[in-house]
C-alpha cells in the first residue's frame, strides 16, 4: 500500500477522489489531443493551498497504483486521433481564473502602470496649477473704487515740488494744438495680445500713482514679446469715471482715480490701441518679485552709484545702500531704487523720466533672462512667491489661455521702445501739474502701431 492510501494526513476519501478524477481526466484530456498545452495544475495547487497541504509534498499521488491501473486501462479504451483542423480546442479545466492584471504580458503590465501614473500625474499637475492661479488677486472690470475712496481732482494733479514752480520758465501747454484721439473702436488684430503691465507707488496712501506703465505685447504672428514703456508725465485726456468728467493731466494720475481700469482707458482712449487686461504691483511687491528670483544683474555708473549710496538715494532701506561700480546683482530693494533714479542721466545719456523708463526696461530685462534660465520646479517655486503680490482683471479661463499662448511662442528676446518718442513731443507746463511732456499723439500713436503691429495704420 502507497504511502498516499496511508492517508497520514486525514483527508477525507471523497476530497481524495476529487483530486485524483481531476488529474486523470487532463490526463485523457492530452492522450486525446496532444497538441495542447501541458495539465494545468494550478487548480490542484490552488486546492491543496486551501488545506495548507502544498503540492510538493504530496506529489507522491502520481505513484499511487489506483492512479497507475486507472492510466493502463484509459490507454487500452482510447486511441489517439488526430484533430480536426479547424476545430477548436477545449481546455477542460475547472481551475480559478488569474487576475486581469496577473494575467497580462509584462509589456501590458509596464503600460498600465505607467498609464497610471501618467493620470495621476496630470491630475495632480491639474490641481497644483488650480491652487497656483487661486493665489493670484483677480480684480473683475466691475469693481471700482467707490466714491469715498476716490481721491479729488486737486489731490491727483500734485506733484513733486521741483515740478510745481516752474523754475525751468517752460512754456504753458495750449490743448487746441494736441491732436487728440476721437476714435472709441480701438485698433486690434488676430494673434496679438496686449496687457498693461502697472508699477504703483502707494507709499502715500490711496490708490497711488503709476510710476511704471509698460504695454506688453505677445504677437503669436511673429513669435515676439515687446514691450513699449509709456512715460508717466505724459500729458492725456482722462476718461469720464464714475459719473465724473476730469480735465487733462499726466498719464500716471489716472490710477490714482481709477486704478486698473481707468488707466487702461486712459491708454485706450489716447494711443488707439485695445488693452486685453491689466496685471499691477506696488513698489514692495516689485521688490518681493526681483528677491523671489535671487536678484538680478545690473551694470552700475559712477554717477548712478554716488546717488544709490548717498543721502538722497531712491533705496530706501540705508543698510542697502552699499552697490558698487560695475556688474553686480542687485536685491529687491537695491534694483527698486535703481529703476526709480530720475536726476542722474543713464550710461547713454538718458535723463529724468527718460532715464527712468529706461531703467525699468533694463530690470525687467534682467528679470526675463533669469525666468528664460529657470528649470520648471524653480519657476514653480517663483511663481507660488510672487502670485499673490500681482492684482488682475483677468479671470483663471484668460491666465491659462495667455500662458498657453506664451509657451506655444516661447519667445527668447524682448523688443523695447518707450512714448513719447524723438522729436514727439515737448517739454510744458501746466499749472497744479507741473512739467509735462506735450505729445504729438499722431506721431506717438503711429510710432506705437508700427511697433505692436507692423504698420502705422
Amino acid at each position: 500500500m502507497s504511502d498516499f492510501d496511508n492517508n497520514d494526513l486525514n483527508l477525507s476519501d471523497s476530497f481524495l477522489s476529487d483530486i485524483k478524477k481531476d488529474i486523470a481526466d487532463q490526463v485523457r484530456d492530452q492522450v486525446e489531443h496532444p497538441k495542447e498545452t501541458l495539465p494545468n495544475f494550478d487548480y490542484v495547487d490552488d486546492l491543496l493551498d486551501d488545506t495548507t497541504l502544498s503540492l510538493t509534498q504530496d506529489f507522491r499521488f502520481f505513484s499511487a497504483p489506483e492512479f497507475l491501473d486507472e492510466e493502463e486501462e484509459e490507454e487500452e479504451e482510447f486511441e489517439p486521433e488526430e484533430p480536426e483542423e479547424d476545430a477548436i480546442p477545449v481546455h477542460r479545466t475547472t481551475a480559478k481564473k488569474r487576475g486581469w492584471f496577473r494575467r497580462m504580458p509584462v509589456w501590458g503590465r509596464i503600460l498600465t502602470v505607467l498609464g497610471i501614473l501618467l493620470v495621476v500625474g496630470a491630475l495632480a499637475a491639474f490641481l497644483y496649477y488650480q491652487y497656483l492661479l487661486g493665489l493670484v488677486n483677480i480684480k473683475p472690470d466691475n469693481e471700482t473704487t467707490t466714491s469715498s475712496e476716490a481721491v479729488s481732482e486737486d489731490d491727483t494733479v500734485d506733484e513733486e515740488e521741483d515740478d510745481l514752480d516752474n523754475s525751468a520758465g517752460l512754456e504753458e501747454i495750449d490743448e487746441d494744438d494736441i491732436d487728440w484721439n476721437t476714435s472709441s473702436d480701438y485698433r486690434k488684430e488676430e494673434g496679438v495680445l496686449n496687457f498693461l503691465l502697472l508699477g504703483v507707488d502707494k507709499q502715500g496712501g490711496g490708490n497711488g500713482r503709476s510710476d511704471a506703465i509698460i504695454i506688453a505685447t505677445l504677437n503669436e504672428n511673429t513669435k515676439e514679446l515687446s514691450l513699449c514703456s509709456i512715460m508717466r508725465d505724459c500729458y492725456v485726456q482722462i476718461p469720464k469715471y464714475n459719473g465724473k468728467s476730469y480735465r487733462a493731466t499726466k498719464i500716471n494720475v489716472s490710477h490714482a482715480i481709477g486704478e486698473g481700469p481707468l488707466t487702461v482707458e486712459t491708454v485706450q482712449q489716447n494711443f488707439d490701441i485695445a488693452i486685453d487686461g491689466y496685471a499691477e504691483v506696488d513698489f514692495d511687491a516689485f521688490a518681493k518679485v526681483i528677491d523671489a528670483v535671487g536678484g538680478v544683474e545690473i551694470t552700475l555708473t559712477s554717477a548712478e552709484v554716488s546717488y544709490l549710496n548717498g543721502r538722497k538715494s531712491s533705496i530706501v532701506d540705508p543698510s542697502q545702500r552699499n552697490v558698487r561700480v560695475g556688474t553686480q546683482t542687485l536685491n529687491g530693494v537695491q534694483a527698486l531704487g535703481y529703476a526709480r533714479i530720475r536726476k542722474v542721466a543713464t550710461s547713454d545719456g538718458l535723463n529724468n523720466d527718460f532715464g527712468r523708463t529706461s531703467r525699468q526696461r533694463v530690470v525687467l530685462n534682467a528679470l526675463f533672462d533669469k525666468y528664460k534660465s529657470a528649470g520648471v520646479l524653480d519657476l514653480l517655486g517663483i511663481l507660488q512667491k510672487i502670485l499673490p503680490l500681482v492684482t488682475t482683471d483677468l479671470d483663471k479661463d484668460e491666465i491659462t489661455s495667455v500662458l498657453t499662448k506664451l509657451v506655444s511662442v516661447r519667445p527668447t528676446s524682448l523688443k523695447t521702445m518707450s512714448v513719447p518718442v524723438d522729436g514727439g513731443y515737448s517739454d510744458r507746463f501746466v499749472e497744479n501739474a507741473g512739467s509735462v511732456l506735450a505729445l504729438d499723439m499722431k506721431k506717438n500713436r503711429n510710432a506705437i502701431h508700427k511697433f505692436i503691429f507692423g504698420s502705422e495704420d
